[in-house]
């Protein structure tokens, strides 16, 4: 959801509510220095570069029960992306793209994106405001996997728009708005409105082939009474089967930091064998 500057609406009744109806919530343009606090919530932020605190950003709230499932969380401008150990196997990703007109925009958006393809990786499931108008969805159209679209409701394209097509097309991602898989229907609305008009669709999720199995439902909420100019989009996941295969996935992980690397623990006094630890040490000096 772009919320258009956080600090205003933290304690917005319709954001509270709408909030706390999910676990994991991805927040764009909040426009502040972290951290800020939700409760029942972790926080995480994009990475803040010099100059532009109060422009953009994104956060993804976390519901506290399941922060600790939280790993391989990534940082960037504008772009968070982790996985989660209830959905074992998808990689997810908050995005924000600016606009190409405002002197905050950046090819790096892109860059990043399509650097987490070019190695062997998990199914993947993008989403956020990424201002692009993307006609034609035809040309994501999959016959042999019986994928189909809707017409879109937007009918223009921009330079965004060309940009992403070229990205998810090259990587195999199909947008999920107005998207048909089998008898599903994901369908894609307007998501951007100037006063009471809504005028565009430039809000998307995205996702790899693999991952639109455990896609159980998404949703443009424009009828939501939310004070911002972009309609919040909604994903939601179908529970996973742990399996046994999962259970060893996770075991491999155990002792692990959620931000990479290995988490190295103090060993307590009591438990140092000294006659070991005498044996081991190098001989000393003549």
């Amino acid at each position: 959801m772009n919320i258009c500057g956080i600090p205003s609406k933290l304690e917005h009744p319709v954001y509270c509510e709408l909030v706390h109806r999910y676990d994991v919530v991805s927040l764009s343009e909040i426009k502040c220095t972290p951290p800020f606090r939700i409760a029942g919530y972790y926080c995480l932020c994009s990475t803040v570069i010099p100059g532009e605190e109060n422009c953009s950003g994104i956060a993804v709230l976390v519901r506290n029960n399941l922060w600790s499932g939280m790993y391989n969380i990534e940082l960037h401008r504008d772009q968070i992306w982790f996985k989660l150990k209830q959905a074992p196997g998808i990689s997810f990703a908050a995005l924000y793209v600016p606009p190409r007109d405002p002197p905050f925009f950046s090819h790096e958006s892109f860059f990043i994106i399509n650097e987490h393809f070019q190695n062997p990786h998990d199914s993947m499931v993008l989403m956020g405001d990424v201002n692009a108008r993307l006609v034609p969805l035809e040309c994501f159209n999959d016959d042999a996997r019986n994928l189909t679209y809707s017409p879109n409701p937007d009918n223009r394209r921009n330079t965004n728009g060309n940009d992403l097509r070229d990205l998810l097309l090259t990587n195999s991602l199909k947008p999920i708005n107005c998207l048909k898989v089998g008898k599903r229907h994901f369908k894609g609305e307007l998501t951007f409105r100037k006063g009471r008009t809504w005028i565009s669709q430039i809000d998307w999720g995205m996702a790899s082939i693999s991952a639109l199995i455990h896609i159980q439902s998404f949703k443009v909420l424009n009828d939501a009474a939310v004070p911002t100019d972009h309609a919040p989009i909604e994903l939601i996941i179908n529970k996973f089967e742990t399996s046994e295969s999962d259970l060893l996935s996770r075991a491999s992980d155990l002792g692990k930091e959620a931000f990479h690397g290995s988490r190295i623990r103090a060993i307590r006094m009591q438990d140092v064998d000294v006659r070991q630890f005498k044996a081991n040490l190098p001989p000393p000096d003549d």
